[in-house]
């Protein structure tokens, strides 16, 4: 991430972030990196009681015990606490994350920052992120702040498959085409099996198995005055909380009505986002 070194550069100077001290450490140049080195938990061992977009910095074995629960009671750190502080922070994203970073910079004797960085990852969405860092021994006095930036780059391009009941014995009801408007659209939002079988029609009750806790349905249909050549389909996420289906259809020569629809099957979304319809007919 050779941007991301550029974009720290930019902001290591305002003065209204929170500071921390590095012990030890004699008069220098400031801004510059501190060393940070992964570490692993012993076996059988996890950190608790852990706020979100926090950053704890551990310097004993005491404060160690009281951010870590163990089943074996004679689990050590495998740390050296005497030259080394450890850092840990965890937290929930808004969005799916990849390619977590971490950077602390020590900006003069008394302040240093913790900056992480990702890329977004729509597919695979992430539950939670969480680092544990060795430092050189950092002063008890430490506060640390931290900047995040965390896939926040739109729009994000998400993921789905077709969605065709055709394909088993089931066709789709009846919908309301709106003839008057032509090219109006609409969409639904199937997010349950409910819904699904008021919109589908299938014999011997043979009914499709779909995992609604994980998946929902869009499905967009409307109404061009002119015969279907083309249709082009794309699904983004174009701000936090609001998602988009682009549909683009180009007509042929035909001049007669003609009803189009399309159904697409993708991740669930989570309840406060706004699902929009973008619909573009070129004659």
């Amino acid at each position: 991430m050779k941007t991301l070194r550029i974009k720290l550069l930019s902001l290591l100077y305002p003065i209204f972030w929170i500071s921390c001290s590095n012990a030890g450490i004699g008069e220098k140049n400031y801004p510059f990196e501190l060393v940070m080195e992964e570490y692993l938990l012993p076996q059988k061992c996890s950190f608790t009681d852990l706020q979100p977009d926090s950053v704890y910095l551990i310097n004993s074995l005491k404060e160690w015990e009281e951010h870590v629960i163990c089943i074996e009671n004679n689990s050590i750190p495998e740390i050296n606490f005497s030259k080394k502080s450890l850092l840990i922070a965890s937290g929930i994203p808004e969005y799916g994350i990849k390619n977590l970073s971490s950077q602390l910079w020590q900006i003069s004797k008394d302040s240093c920052r913790l900056f992480l960085d990702a890329d977004p990852d729509p597919i695979n969405p992430t539950k939670s992120w969480f680092i544990a860092k060795q430092v050189k021994k950092l002063s008890s006095h430490t506060k640390i702040s931290l900047i995040k930036n965390l896939a926040e780059s739109y729009p994000i391009k998400l993921q789905f498959t077709d969605y065709n009941p055709d394909e088993s014995s089931c066709i789709w009801k009846e919908l309301e085409y709106d003839y008057p408007k032509f090219d109006n659209s609409k969409i639904l939002i199937i997010d349950n099996s409910r819904i699904l079988r008021d919109y589908i029609e299938c014999s011997e009750d043979d009914y499709p198995t779909i995992d609604f806790d994980k998946n929902i349905l869009l499905v967009a249909y409307g109404v061009a005055n002119n015969g279907i050549r083309r249709i082009e389909k794309s699904l983004e996420q174009t701000a936090e909380s609001v998602i988009k289906l682009n549909i683009d259809i180009e007509c042929n020569q035909m001049e007669v009505m003609t009803q189009w629809l399309v159904a697409i099957k993708t991740k669930r979304f989570s309840a406060d986002k706004k699902i929009n319809l973008s619909t573009t007919i070129k004659y």
